[in-house]
């Protein structure tokens, strides 16, 4: 790989800050891709009832302890007023029902956001360091390729032209994040992104592990003080108190009035717990005004209830005003004990809250600050070097974590039992034992025939439906000789726009993904990748 230029051109997507620490390494302006409302992710607010409201992270600790960067850059932020200390928060743990919430180490330092903004208010100092591309939808087949000069990000929805980028760095996890690396050369890296969606992780044979995420509700309602119990601001809720619930929050308590006055309301965050959400799962940009939102509200307003010991109705009678969101990828539930990964070859990184050397600061800002802080630091310093994507028996692992979503980790929480590690076989850039296609004959009975083995099976999707084997062989051969083609067809034996074609040679499916993925055959976008079956 050629040295990267003294500021390269580097994309960053992401839908949070994950990244944005990214500031450390010359200031430079790097183009990032945020979501609709901007950055933020877990560390977002909202205003809700004209007051500073956050939906998901709470407030952050300092895990690593005081003299760590994450620590040095939470003092500066301090110092510039974009975070502020929570002075004389009463935060612990609910065990039981309607019992006093146990109270946590007092003496730790609790940052929350500014008066004005919230949690909000991290995200938006370090986005203003960055070209923030907002609302910008890169599609997820094909929108990233490696080409000669380094990648191609396909600007779609609100992203104008295409552009090229030297590198390319993934703070997104999640399917779309999956995706959008199924297509690159990059096998270790898309290995890693492989996520599964479960609200616990289970057991898994070996070297299939994957990063698992959950679905967490958030519910946010206004109420008068008193209605709610005024003996903690915030609390961890144990299953043993709630099975629908892990987190309270007052956000009334942490952002006061600029003179210091209390609040005539105070709004509560309500975090349901991750089996809850799996249970009432809906596609979240659909939800507000269906009724499952109004079902998913009366359920948490009632486990509300439930958990501190109110009267039933007592609370939803007392509302004034609700918010529900869904965080459909929510909090990871385990980690990869690297804190970063980096392949030098392709100049493609990632970043994130789930990959974490520290079992204390996993799952969280830290977390998330961490890993990109350290991995901008290396591809300033060892871009040559690759790093984090060491997979099989003797590499990283996987380890289960407690996340706590308001910033603690609860007392009494298990040690991770074990780590479990990840295997990718030669030639495909799945894991063993990971999904596989459901190809069929011509009549829709059986599978087709694997293809045999050695790197060279590829996957295309998209194709013209009038497309035959000719069509495909002729497609691919500016990039090898092909082998074998074989095209899904239907139970009615119409071709479905997709093929398994075998390669002669390892090099020429590898030329075949990096050359002719994301373009067209008879005005049709194709999809080249690694056969994962």
């Amino acid at each position: 790989m050629r040295p990267p230029p003294l500021c390269p051109r580097l994309y960053e997507h992401t839908s949070s800050h994950r990244l944005l620490c990214y500031f450390c390494y010359e200031k430079s302006r790097f183009p990032s891709h945020a979501g609709k409302r901007g950055a933020g992710g877990r560390a977002s607010s909202r205003l809700f009832a004209a007051s500073p409201a956050d939906h998901a992270a709470q407030y952050i600790t300092l895990a690593d302890g005081a003299d760590s960067p994450f620590a040095r850059f939470v003092h500066q932020m301090e110092q510039d007023g974009g975070l502020r200390k929570w002075e004389g928060a009463r935060v612990g743990v609910l065990s039981e029902p309607g019992e006093l919430v146990v109270p946590l180490e007092q003496g730790v330092n609790r940052y929350v956001g500014t008066l004005e903004e919230g949690m909000g208010s991290l995200a938006h100092r370090m986005a203003a360091q960055l070209d923030m591309r907002q609302d910008v939808w890169v599609p997820p087949s094909g929108g990233l390729q490696r080409v000669a000069d380094g990648w191609r990000v396909r600007m779609g929805r609100g992203g104008g032209e295409d552009e090229l980028f030297d590198m390319v760095v993934l703070s997104h996890n999640g399917k779309c994040a999956e995706r959008l690396t199924s297509t690159i050369p990059a096998i270790e890296v898309h290995t890693l992104l492989r996520a599964k969606f479960s609200p616990t992780l289970g057991r898994v044979r070996e070297g299939t592990a994957k990063m698992t995420l959950c679905s967490i509700y958030s519910l946010l309602f206004e109420v008068e003080p008193g209605v709610m119990p005024d003996t903690f601001d915030a609390a961890n809720i144990l299953p043993t108190a709630s099975e629908e619930l892990q987190l309270l929050c007052n956000n009334g308590r942490k952002y006061p009035l600029a003179d210091g006055a209390e609040r005539s309301t105070h709004v509560w965050t309500a975090l349901s717990s991750a089996s809850f959400g799996t249970r009432h799962k809906h596609p979240q940009e659909a939800l507000e005004g269906t009724p499952k939102e109004a079902e998913v509200q009366a359920l948490m307003l009632a486990a509300v209830e439930r958990a501190c010991g109110l009267a039933p109705g007592a609370l939803s009678s007392a509302v004034r005003a609700t918010k529900v969101q869904l965080w459909g990828a929510a909090t990871p539930l385990n980690r990869w004990d690297r804190d970063y990964c980096w392949d030098a070859e392709k100049a493609i990184g990632v970043c994130g809250d789930w990959l974490s050397s520290s079992p204390s600061r996993a799952s969280t800002i830290e977390a998330a600050w961490t890993s990109g802080y350290l991995l901008a630091e290396h591809i300033a310093m060892h871009t040559d070097r690759s790093f984090g994507l060491d997979l099989g028996r003797d590499g990283g692992r996987f380890w289960p974590v407690a996340a706590g979503l308001a910033g603690d980790v609860p007392e009494g929480t298990p040690a991770s039992p074990r780590g479990e590690w990840v295997e990718v076989e030669h030639g495909s850039a799945s894991p063993k034992g990971g999904p596989k296609s459901r190809a069929t004959n011509g009549k829709g009975v059986r599978r087709a025939a694997p293809l045999s083995s050695g790197g060279r099976e590829l996957f295309l999707k998209n194709l013209p439906y009038a497309a035959g084997e000719e069509s495909v062989v002729k497609f691919l051969s500016t990039a090898g000789r092909v082998g074998r083609v074989e095209l899904v067809r239907d139970e009615q034996g119409r071709s479905r726009g997709l093929a398994r074609v075998q390669m002669e040679t390892s090099e020429g499916a590898k030329a075949a993904i990096e050359k002719l993925g994301g373009s067209e055959l008879d005005g049709r976008s194709i999809t080249v990748a690694i056969d994962r079956r």
